[in-house]
């Protein structure tokens, strides 16, 4: 099922949301180590090739502002002499998703986007970085192609997965924006601050031009693929999923010397929270 939670950065007027989007039942990829399958088909069989329990999800979130807020970005955006960099190199905002670790499962990133809506403003630019990416991620297509084309019985599971992802990876670039001079955007891993627990983050700097360039309404995406990671010692012949929280949490930079967050204080809460509760694919 896929669903929602939201925060606003103020109790009332508020200049800006934030949502957190994605599906809530995935599926856990119980043999994402296997390179091998565990046997082979006698001479003549004609089993079916094999395949992976590899499932891709994207999981995405919103950042909505006012246009009273993307106005003080474009001055941020424009001015000369600013904190967080100056001039199109001005950060906007800073956006965390975090993941958990101790649940009895977890996530290996893909991939990380960052949405817009053709054309826009810049499509020159764009176009030009697009077909550069392009040219780069054809291969990878036809690797992705190549790779199903050699599944056949007795092949190595890992080639299906390999399918799969070059295939997600690919499609899910064309679709994001790329950094050019005019917008520059990036991703890293991170860990959340002392006082919040072992989880895997994801952060994303958005340059305050982001907000003058694709519009009021920001949203970008993690592709991930869900693992189990059950602790050494607890005797289980399977995994147990617990239902843990994707916890996401925006910091907004609007006028170059300091930020404000949401969820806002108000709110009583750190991050939103959407829940997950994962499934088994065993056969």
């Amino acid at each position: 099922m896929l669903e929602l939670v939201k925060a606003f950065d103020r109790p009332e007027n508020a200049s800006a949301y934030f949502e957190l989007y994605g599906e809530t039942s995935p599926l856990v990829d119980e043999d994402f180590a296997e390179l091998l399958p565990s046997g082979a088909p006698a001479d003549g069989d004609q089993a079916s090739p094999p395949q992976s329990n590899l499932h891709i999800y994207e999981y995405w979130w919103t950042l909505g502002v006012t246009s009273a807020l993307q106005k003080r970005f474009r001055e941020e955006a424009e001015s000369p002499h600013l904190l967080h960099g100056h001039g199109d190199q001005a950060t906007g905002a800073q956006v965390d998703v975090y993941f958990p670790t101790d649940a009895g499962w977890r996530v290996k990133e893909l991939v990380a986007t960052l949405k817009y809506l053709s054309p826009i403003h810049i499509q020159q630019t764009f176009g030009e970085k697009l077909a550069k990416e392009w040219a780069l991620l054809s291969p990878l297509l036809s690797a992705a192609g190549g790779a199903a084309g050699l599944l056949a019985p007795g092949a190595p599971v890992a080639v299906d997965r390999a399918s799969k992802v070059l295939t997600a990876v690919a499609g899910l670039k064309l679709e994001s924006a790329p950094q050019t001079d005019d917008l520059k955007w990036w991703v890293t891993k991170v860990t959340p601050d002392e006082g919040f627990g072992s989880r895997q983050g994801v952060r994303w700097t958005v340059p305050a031009r982001c907000f003058v360039e694709i519009g009021t309404r920001v949203t970008a995406s993690v592709a991930v693929s869900f693992i189990p990671s059950p602790e050494q010692g607890e005797g289980a012949p399977q995994p147990a999923y617990k239902t843990s929280a994707i916890r996401g949490s925006v910091k907004l930079f609007p006028d170059g010397d300091g930020h404000h967050r949401i969820p806002g204080e108000h709110e009583g809460r750190d991050f939103i929270a959407l829940d997950i509760t994962p499934k088994t694919t065993a056969r």
